[in-house]
């Protein structure tokens, strides 16, 4: 109100509504006093900014807006989580010992690149696995068959089964002979486990291959 032009006042009617008064001055005398005015009353809702008209339909058109990007940003990440939710249930699936996970691979993004580098890992892992298997199965029945004619003839000379020195000398010439074979087997699986914790160094030297043929 106390930018207003001289002429123009602020006033409260008795209907309780708000107004400009504007007083326009029509004729002036000097010769007399007084001077003769004309007021003219403005309802302020009258003389509201125009871009209150377009206000509400601006504040429904923006939220309208907003709740399409709320819906739409929902569904996006859903697109996203749903695909990282079933990698971490498959890594903890392979954590809990089963190595038979794949996840589906869907489109050409980032996701399904990561879903594939996933299945190739799950399938190195079980690979891996089943060779890790194998492996100790077969070295297992290497171990067992000299431990075995260990057992027996240890046994039979305990026994008494052998009686004459040659026979002595037959059996304790298996059982070193198999010790020997276990001692290799056992030197075998350190290298071995030393090859895969990166702790031996291997010397890598260029061959020909039609020597090694000829060798052959």
């Amino acid at each position: 109100a106390s930018g207003l032009p001289p002429n123009v006042r602020r006033h409260v009617f008795g209907d309780g509504k708000v107004y400009f008064v504007v007083f326009v001055e029509l004729a002036r005398n000097d010769a007399r006093p007084n001077a003769r005015f004309l007021g003219l009353a403005l309802e302020v809702a009258a003389v509201d900014p125009p871009w209150r008209e377009v206000f509400r339909p601006l504040l429904i058109l923006g939220l309208g807006v907003l709740l399409l990007s709320i819906v739409i940003g929902c569904l996006l990440a859903r697109s996203i989580t749903r695909p990282v939710s079933k990698v971490t249930e498959a890594a903890e699936g392979i954590a809990g010992g089963d190595y038979d996970q794949m996840i589906p691979v869907l489109g050409k993004d980032e996701i399904a690149r990561l879903a594939g580098t996933f299945n190739r890992m799950a399938r190195e892992v079980d690979r891996a696995q089943r060779s890790q298997r194998d492996f100790l199965t077969n070295v297992s029945h290497d171990l067992k068959t000299p431990l075995t004619s260990i057992q027996g003839f240890s046994q039979a000379i305990l026994e008494g089964a052998v009686t004459d020195a040659p026979g002595y000398r037959r059996a304790v010439e298996i059982i070193r002979g198999e010790a020997d074979h276990m001692l290799q087997l056992v030197q075998d699986l350190l290298e071995l486990a030393r090859l895969e914790t990166g702790q031996l160094d291997l010397a890598t030297e260029p061959i020909r291959l039609g020597e090694m043929a000829r060798y052959q």
